[in-house]
């Protein structure tokens, strides 16, 4: 009856919003009445509303600054939510404000008044309430995307509701100083009172308040998403149905126990000039007496591009992978979708072209300080030498010892390894591994987007070979979002390969919690789990992803030097067209027909690679013995197994040589004898001939 009562308002409020007279439409909430966007997508006959600004807490300014988010209470006339308001203040000039041609537009209009919902809901009447996506994007907890905001247009378009959620990042959402004033997780408690608000009022946009899937995507985004799933006390279980993380980088880099960004806050408070505030809510009233611009600096002090050696974001309890093993034995994380690009490193910045064209040792210089630098600074001081030679062998000999164009290759395929391929194949093995005599009953997901030459979200290509960073979301958001951000509509390949894939993640947000499988036409994605470890591959290749990953990038990037060498040179491309063969659309009506794959992988291809990595960085590096030179790694520098087939391999060579010498030494002797004998012979033919003449004579 509850159930039938239910539907009959769920029904009621449908009619409502889609009776909306004009371009507009009417929501009737708690805090008040809202008006919204009434939009026709190119792509579709269906209608969508989007409710953009809509206010879920109040503005963190003044005393609020530093404090828990506090929700909002409402308002009196109708709110006018038809365009999205500013970003929380963030550092300006970065890479996430790159646009299609390198350049940095004007910044970004940020504002502290900045806690607000996106949502974006189709017009299609159901009988069934819709499932709720709530995505959460972010990079290193410190940026939102400023340019190309998120739409979701198309993604409402496969009746499913869509809430975007803006929050404090960067010294706003992370500083920590101790347990009270300033306990930290500011940015984790906006995202959480975010969704309290969708499960309360989601059902006012048809939504169903029990079917809230949170989407993470970016190094700040996806930890943020997998926080919530951690954190939350075992009675809240219902809050997230379901988790999708999308390119997430370290979450042990992103996640700590607090030491590391405690750390960092103090720092940023002495530079602030607050250092002498005892206790922390003396600090808190000096924070908010300082301005934006003052605090911002403060914070691009420690951070520097990435240079520095500070971490801010969340806090957690404990390790995440414990916090995950603990979860798993008390209660069941929700059914998890864990995507990563095939070479997330490719997120080419324009600090790195512009030092490459200054020449090999400008960009040789930043690879060593910079890149090579912050990788050094995960291991422990008495084995940063010896890691040093091994990502030098490993990554920068050959060809990148001499040219920069190679060299740019080798540096963002050692930041995709290690920041982005280990982590994804370190978390699925602690999701999957079962312990003592536990059963895991949460359902695994994996999949590796590997368009090659695709697009990002700053609207640039990938052409060094696999599909970029973010290239993933800017084809699951579809036709309206890549239209934002490239200034054109989707290609005919380009828009099949959008709408196969947004199926894929579409079946998992709809599937049932207990489902193993994600269909695909006649494809199939499996879940992952340890005995099966299936990959879902996204490519154009019919195989998938081959097992000589290294080589099979690399030989993208090689058929695509022209066009780097053009980027290079600061030479504009006029071709931009998507696929390893630059293949272009025939016409053909039959979507079976065109090249756009979804193949499981396991003890091959991309699982492979995935496990090579991991290795080298969890084991090879982690035990090389100490070495005098760099020339001496290939002798020197190898586990046990691997000495003694090298002391095998120099024994049997030590022989070979000696066999070798007696075999030639026998073979003159052989020569000598035979050269005698030719001479006897030579000898004894004269002396006859000599003796015959006399006798004539």
């Amino acid at each position: 009856m509850q159930a039938h009562r239910l539907r009959i308002i769920h029904l009621l409020l449908l009619f409502q919003l889609i009776g909306a007279n004009g371009q507009h439409a009417n929501i009737l909430l708690d805090q008040g009445s809202i008006m919204g966007l009434k939009i026709f997508p190119d792509t579709s006959r269906t209608a969508v509303y989007a409710f953009l600004g809509v206010p879920y807490a109040e503005p963190p300014i003044g005393e609020l600054r530093f404090a828990p988010p506090v929700p909002h209470k409402g308002w009196n006339r109708t709110l006018q939510a038809r365009s999205m308001r500013p970003l929380c203040p963030q550092p300006s000039n970065s890479i996430y404000d790159e646009i299609v041609d390198g350049t940095l537009p004007r910044g970004s209009i940020v504002n502290e008044d900045c806690l607000y919902l996106n949502i974006w809901v189709s017009e299609t009447a159901n009988a069934v309430m819709k499932a709720v996506l709530v995505v959460i994007t972010g990079e290193e907890m410190i940026y939102d995307w400023s340019q190309n905001r998120l739409s979701g247009v198309d993604l409402a378009l496969e009746n499913v509701i869509v809430v975007s959620v803006q929050y404090r990042n960067n010294i706003f959402g992370w500083l920590a100083i101790d347990d009270g004033a300033l306990a930290g997780n500011l940015g984790l408690q906006d995202q959480r009172l975010a969704l309290l608000w969708i499960q309360h009022n989601i059902q006012n946009f048809g939504g169903n308040p029990n079917g809230i899937i949170l989407l993470g995507h970016g190094t700040g985004g996806a930890p943020c998403a997998l926080a919530h799933t951690l954190l939350n006390p075992f009675g809240d279980q219902k809050l997230i149905t379901k988790l999708i993380l999308m390119s997430g980088g370290d979450f042990s880099g992103t996640l700590s126990t607090g030491k590391s960004v405690v750390e960092a806050s103090n720092i940023m408070v002495s530079k602030l000039g607050c250092q002498f505030e005892k206790p922390s809510r003396k600090i808190t009233h000096c924070l908010r007496q300082k301005s934006i611009s003052d605090l911002l600096n403060a914070f691009e002090s420690i951070y520097d591009h990435r240079n520095g050696s500070f971490h801010i974001g969340p806090i957690l309890s404990a390790s995440y992978e414990d916090l995950i093993r603990n979860r798993t034995i008390s209660f069941p994380l929700p059914p998890i979708l864990i995507g990563i690009t095939s070479n997330e490193g490719s997120f080419v910045e324009q600090r790195w072209l512009n030092l490459a064209r200054e020449g090999y040792r400008s960009f040789r210089d930043y690879v060593n300080y910079t890149v090579v630098r912050s990788i050094l600074r995960r291991f422990n001081a008495h084995i940063r030498d010896k890691v040093r030679f091994a990502i030098n062998w490993f990554y920068f000999s050959g060809e990148a010892n001499e040219s920069v164009k190679h060299l740019l290759y080798s540096m963002q395929r050692l930041i995709s390894e290690f920041f982005y391929e280990m982590p994804f194949y370190r978390l699925l093995k602690i999701l999957t591994t079962k312990e003592q005599d536990t059963t895991i009953t949460t359902s695994v997901f994996a999949y590796v987007f590997d368009v090659t030459k695709s697009m990002d979200m700053r609207g640039k290509v990938n052409y060094f070979g696999g599909a970029s960073h973010s290239s993933d979301l800017l084809l699951l958001l579809g036709p309206s979002m890549f239209q934002q951000v490239s200034r054109r509509r989707l290609s005919a390949e380009e828009d099949y390969i959008s709408r196969n894939f947004r199926k894929v993640i579409i079946n998992f947000i709809t599937s049932g919690s207990d489902t193993s499988t994600l269909y695909f036409k006649s494809n199939k994605c499996f879940s992952y789990t340890m005995e099966n470890p299936f990959i879902c591959s996204f490519n154009e290749a019919e195989n998938g992803i081959q097992s000589g990953t290294k080589g099979y990038y690399f030989s993208d990037f090689l058929r695509n030097s022209n066009e780097i060498d053009k980027i290079l040179q600061n030479v504009e491309i006029s071709d931009k067209s998507l696929s390893r063969g630059n293949r272009k659309y025939t016409g053909r009506n039959n979507d079976d027909e065109r090249g756009f794959y979804a193949k499981n992988q396991t003890e091959y291809g991309y699982v492979m690679h995935l496990k090579r990595v991991y290795h080298f960085w969890q084991i090879f590096v982690q035990n090389i013995p100490f070495y005098g030179t760099e020339n001496d790694y290939d002798n020197i520098n190898a586990p046990s197994g691997q000495q003694k087939l090298l002391k095998e391999a120099a024994a049997d060579a030590a022989r070979y040589r000696k066999g070798f010498f007696a075999l030639m030494i026998l073979v003159v002797l052989l020569l000598g004898v035979l050269a005698m004998c030719v001479y006897i012979l030579h000898r004894d033919q004269i002396r006859e001939r000599t003796q015959a003449s006399v006798s004539r004579l």
